[in-house]
């Protein structure tokens, strides 16, 4: 966890952090790493609205094709809002950094994901995510 306001005992910080990068996991599965018909598990109805239209960001669709995907960095930092020593709302940062073996094109995925808490699980309720490609794989080689 990168920061927390407030008092959260370190069982309630484990506990968080667990189920909020699941949350996030299963959205990177479902919208980047296969062809799933809900993309957007975990998030909100409405956030899953929003989501859909920016399809171009949030799915696999910033990499065009249906040629083979594979995630070969995932990170999730968590700023945690804690109240009476539980944890309320989270802003978790991003990173996802996608692969084409087949052309060997790379893509950044990045940003920040609101979390809130419904009942006993996490929800995505907002986002701020960017996905654009970089600069070619370095080739190896020696002559």
């Amino acid at each position: 966890m990168s920061e927390i306001t407030g008092r959260l005992p370190a069982r309630e910080r484990r506990a968080v952090l667990k189920s909020v990068t699941e949350v996030v996991d299963g959205w990177w599965d479902a919208a980047y790493l296969s062809d799933a018909k809900d993309p957007f598990p975990g998030f909100t109805p409405g956030a899953a609205k929003l989501a859909r239209k920016d399809a171009g960001v949030m799915t696999r669709a910033v990499v065009g094709g249906d040629g083979e995907v594979v995630a070969t960095r995932r990170r999730v930092t968590l700023d945690v809002l804690a109240a009476r020593k539980r944890a309320v709302g989270v802003t978790a940062g991003v990173l996802l950094v996608l692969e084409t073996p087949d052309d060997e094109r790379r893509y950044v995925v990045r940003g920040t994901v609101e979390l809130e808490r419904d009942k006993a699980d996490w929800k995505i309720f907002g986002y701020r995510i960017t996905a654009a490609p970089q600069a070619a794989k370095a080739k190896e080689g020696t002559s």
